[in-house]
């Protein structure tokens, strides 16, 4: 009866505006840390920063979904390693440093945490939804890319230059290299898929040609000798910390390669770009600067939005994707 037909058609309506949604949140979170690197709001350590703006965004928007109402669509399996990163990070930041290193990396933290858990809540158990965060990885890419080209044509050194900027705009070292390898690597896997469109191609073949020459302008900040760091408490237990997270997310993504087979390329390559933070993270330091954590937490709410769902089916609301019983016990 047309009593009957009527529901269906609204929740794929209203699906098709979740997915829409989704996908501006995640690039509003990208273009914060773009806006921090070359449009600063202010100068100093406690300027306001455009990615604080955007995470108070990214939470009136999962506050605004019904579906993130009940406190446990919020729970993640990394909680209790983000609160032991926090607290470490509140530790690095008392007494404030004159560098202000400290105090920037901590209100970096509670920046993409908060929208981390923001996208994390509002993408919940919806495996479809995981695909449109790759093309916010392919838009990082070509931005990347177009400028380590277009700065190149006046030298390496004016690349150089630009690069040093960013690292004091994100409190980085070498930071736009490193997120420049990172989702070169994501969009090399989403290219090399069975029919890709060609586009994913180019852009790909333009993040490597920018990552040669962000490694021939100034490298990308690695040194064995930062292996001795480790035996400072502090930087010993947030290294410790961070590759506890992102091991974490190595294995769900491989995890979610074993189950979804014609999208395994994209998830080795995902599993490959965490790997590569973790060496960024021991052989440069622990702190990737505010691009690096920004795309760090897009890729694991991709991850997470991607895996089979735990059996609290209480935290969904009706009209959510089933997963297969095989996949939810994977």
């Amino acid at each position: 009866s047309p009593m009957s037909v009527s529901p269906p058609r609204e929740t794929h309506a209203s699906r098709t505006l979740q997915i829409s949604s989704a996908e501006i949140m995640s690039v509003l979170v990208m273009l914060a840390a773009l806006l921090d690197a070359t449009q600063p709001m202010g100068a100093g350590v406690l300027a306001p920063l455009w990615l604080d703006g955007v995470a108070v965004v990214c939470l009136v928007w999962a506050l605004w979904h019904a579906r993130t109402r009940n406190w446990r669509a919020w729970a993640t399996p990394f909680d209790g390693r983000i609160l032991a990163a926090l607290a470490i990070g509140v530790l690095q930041a008392l007494p404030p440093r004159a560098s202000g290193d400290g105090t920037a990396g901590l209100r970096q933290m509670v920046a993409c945490g908060v929208c981390f858990y923001a996208l994390h809540a509002g993408l919940r158990g919806r495996s479809r939804f995981a695909d449109l965060q790759w093309r916010t990885f392919a838009l990082a890419c070509l931005l990347f890319g177009v400028h380590a080209l277009l700065a190149a044509t006046s030298g390496l050194a004016a690349l150089q230059a630009d690069a040093a900027k960013v690292d004091a705009a994100w409190s980085a070292h070498h930071g736009l290299a490193k997120a420049m390898v990172f989702v070169t690597v994501l969009t090399l896997g989403r290219a090399a898929e069975s029919g890709s469109s060609p586009a994913w191609r180019v852009t790909a073949l333009i993040g490597v040609l920018g990552c040669l020459l962000h490694a021939a302008a100034g490298g990308f900040g690695l040194n064995p000798a930062a292996l001795g760091r480790l035996d400072e408490p502090l930087y010993f237990s947030a290294t410790s910390v961070l590759l506890l997270v992102l091991f974490g997310l190595v294995r769900n993504a491989w995890e979610i390669r074993r189950a979804c087979p014609p999208e395994a390329w994209r998830w080795r390559a995902m599993a490959g770009g965490f790997t590569l933070l973790a060496l960024f993270g021991l052989f440069g330091e622990t702190m990737g600067g505010e691009g690096v954590r920004v795309l760090a937490l897009l890729a694991a709410v991709t991850v997470l939005a991607a895996a089979p769902r735990p059996a609290d089916a209480g935290a969904f609301a009706p009209g959510d994707e089933a997963e297969e019983p095989l996949a939810r016990a994977a």
